[in-house]
């Protein structure tokens, strides 16, 4: 008893089990191996029975009937003997997830604190990254949102901020020379190059996007070349009355647009 009151007064616990546990289970006595002898005695004779005759088949029902009988009878002492031996493993597992239970309690109780204060620490060291790369991004940061460059692991107790900073700075360096790069392309398609930039794409996908683009559009030269030069070609006759002023901007017109033109003899034109 003195024990117990010293337990509850400690700050330390352990659960103890007696070091002679085994020997306190008690044994089950039964007259289990006089049965089985009995039971291969008693049954020797069925066991090599044949059945031949309605009487043997009679017999064999019936027989079978008291066999099954005889099981269940034997299966239902050994449930209730079961039940028996194990109601104080039952027992003690019941009293050992109450303690647990009440431990599990406080401890939620402390841990649900200790993490709310951590996420707030967390909260509170990403959002001042963030307002030290709002200020040095600048505009720059339409292409590279916070959002985008921030990593949850730069809040562990682990990540020195000298680090973070060293980071936040190359994301800024990095974004300020690509830009300047895209520019520097002089492509016809610089904006779509800048928003596929501002999707996250590095400048190598980016630089390799313009190329994409470019040999779209001689594809499509190609294909409108192929369509001029596969025209079907007609050749018309016709007079025109036009002041000198009007006939070289007709000339003009022809030629541009590659159109062969020439005199034609008198005869020919009505």
């Amino acid at each position: 008893m003195e024990n117990n009151i010293e337990l509850v007064k400690s700050n330390k616990a352990e659960l103890i089990i007696k070091d002679d546990f085994d020997k306190q289970l008690p044994q089950i006595l039964s007259n289990i191996d006089v049965l089985k002898e009995w039971a291969l005695r008693r049954t020797e004779e069925d066991r090599a029975l044949v059945l031949e005759t309605e009487s043997d088949f009679e017999y064999a029902r019936s027989r079978c009937a008291t066999i099954n009988a005889l099981i269940r009878q034997i299966d239902d002492k050994r449930k209730e003997i079961k039940k028996r031996y194990t109601e104080p493993v039952s027992k003690f597992e019941k009293s050992v997830k109450e303690l647990t239970e009440i431990l599990s309690k406080t401890k939620d109780v402390l841990w649900d604190q200790v993490k709310e204060k951590e996420e707030a620490e967390d909260t509170e060291k990403l959002e001042k990254y963030k307002r030290y790369y709002v200020k040095k991004i600048g505009s720059n940061i339409f292409y590279r949102p916070w959002e985008m460059v921030v990593d949850k692991k730069w809040a562990n107790k682990t990540a020195k901020e000298k680090n973070v900073l060293e980071k936040l700075d190359d994301i800024v360096s990095k974004t300020e020379k690509d830009l300047q790069t895209i520019i520097s392309i002089q492509s016809k398609y610089t904006i779509p190059l800048l928003q596929k930039y501002r999707s996250g794409a590095t400048i190598q996908d980016v630089i390799l996007y313009n190329q994409e683009l470019l040999q779209m559009d001689d594809v499509n030269q190609e294909c409108v070349k192929e369509e001029q030069n596969t025209e079907e070609q007609v050749e018309i006759v016709f007079k025109v009355t036009c002041s000198k002023n009007q006939l070289k901007i007709l000339k003009d017109f022809l030629k541009n647009n590659k159109i062969s033109y020439g005199r034609a003899c008198h005869g020919c034109i009505k």
